[in-house]
């Protein structure tokens, strides 16, 4: 996470998080995904200020250098379910977030009972280096997957259709040969 320098903007701007599921290809459902959304920090003095809810869980965002501890650092602060509110995706897959103040937030999804939505930090605005500008309007398309356990159901009734069918294929045949006898 890299803080903004010069945060005068900070107090009056405010701006909008585009979140989207993207079309995989996958059997992922796209429309009616309830996101759950949290401000995490606040910008203050070009720094990042955990908000009170997050001061006890020894996290500080300024510390935060790579990708994989932000990924991680998301996950673990999904886990205490606080919630700004929430937002539902359209038929394309698409919510948004409106009118946020600068800060970092966390988005995730609660249910996730068919599939996995991995949660996300979105610092907010979002420097974009080929523009040389903040970006006041960023989007954001959590990865998702889906469950094992969703996947292997459907192939275990399948399975056992099977097994019941060739059970009762091999009884019939053993029934003909004890006839013939």
């Amino acid at each position: 996470m890299v803080a903004v320098k010069n945060p005068a903007f900070a107090e009056t701007e405010t701006g909008n998080i585009e979140i989207c599921i993207e079309d995989t290809g996958e059997q992922i459902k796209r429309e009616g995904v309830t996101f759950q959304y949290s401000k995490v920090a606040s910008l203050v003095d070009g720094a990042y200020e955990m908000e009170k809810r997050y001061e006890d869980k020894g996290v500080d965002l300024n510390e935060v250098r790579y990708a994989r501890e932000q990924e991680e650092l998301a996950r673990t602060l999904s886990k205490y379910h606080y919630s700004d509110g929430l937002c539902r995706t359209d038929c394309d897959g698409k919510a948004t977030l409106t009118n946020l103040r600068a800060g970092v937030y966390l988005i995730y999804v609660e249910d996730e009972s068919e599939y996995e939505v991995q949660p996300v930090l979105v610092q907010l605005p979002k420097w974009e280096e080929d523009k040389g500008a903040m970006n006041w309007n960023v989007r954001v398309c959590p990865k998702q997957t889906i469950r094992e356990e969703a996947a292997k159901t459907g192939d275990s009734q399948q399975a056992g259709a099977w097994a019941m069918l060739c059970l009762g294929a091999g009884i019939l045949i053993l029934l003909l040969a004890v006839k013939k006898e």
